[in-house]
């Protein structure tokens, strides 16, 4: 949906969770060409686009998932997936 977008994992590491298990964190990262822009920082449009894909591959995943996107309300980010 994003031409020449790249997403990936950025410097995981191994963190204790609040509940003492053992968990995984990391930063995500945009990579277009050279640059590589920490997700965070990225546009809001990019950012929305991203969620939707991601929102569309779990409902692909799971055939009882619903995915709907408010486009009337979608300056407040009205996006969500339900089962």
């Amino acid at each position: 949906m994003v031409p020449e977008i790249e997403l990936e994992i950025y410097h995981p590491f191994s963190k204790l969770m609040e509940d003492g298990s053992d968990g995984v964190q990391f930063e995500l990262i945009s990579i277009r060409g050279e640059s590589r822009i920490p997700l965070l920082h990225e546009s809001a449009g990019i950012k929305k686009i991203i969620s939707i894909c991601s929102n569309l591959v779990c409902c692909y995943n799971q055939e009882t998932s619903l995915f709907e996107i408010e486009l009337a309300l979608r300056e407040a980010g009205k996006v969500g997936v339900y089962d």
